[in-house]
């Protein structure tokens, strides 16, 4: 399984990197990895700069989806 480049985010002025993504992580898994690293629940989170029709059908698709700009929903 193929790795994804770390994604870096930013809360609260500071930079937090979450790595070890995987081509197969689906943007829930990803809140909740954020969750982790930050402490603000997935349901107050916003994720700038991806795009998918359908809010819960969002939540499945997978993280490598986005990187290629094709959003399989």
């Amino acid at each position: 399984m193929e790795e994804i480049e770390n994604i870096v985010i930013k809360w609260s002025g500071k930079e937090y990197v979450i790595s070890n993504l995987q081509q197969t992580t689906t943007v829930m898994q990803l809140k909740n990895l954020i969750y982790t690293e930050t402490g603000v629940l997935p349901a107050r989170q916003k994720l700038l700069g991806l795009k998918c029709s359908g809010r819960w059908r969002f939540y499945i698709v997978e993280v490598a989806e986005f990187a290629t700009s094709k959003c399989p929903l």
